[in-house]
């Protein structure tokens, strides 16, 4: 199995060579805690995504409600 001394100084390809073997080897009960941990952030970010386009789209309106006010302002005089 790689070592950290044996990856620290490799390139991005050969990293990713190494951990492919790697992951090559695992049985799928050792992957799947991998694959679990992936479910699980996969979730979160697609929360994250949600909660940051509704706090776009709240700011998006208040934006568009605050430009209309001085619009209207600006027509009466």
């Amino acid at each position: 199995m790689a070592t950290w001394s044996k990856v620290k100084h490799s390139s991005f390809g050969e990293t990713s060579k190494i951990l492919s073997k790697i992951w090559s080897k695992l049985s799928n009960d050792e992957k799947k805690v991998f694959q679990d941990m992936a479910s699980k952030d996969d979730l979160r970010y697609k929360r994250q995504c949600i909660l940051l386009r509704n706090d776009a789209q709240e700011e998006a309106r208040i934006t568009n409600d605050q430009n209309t006010d001085f619009i209207r302002i600006w027509d009466t005089e």
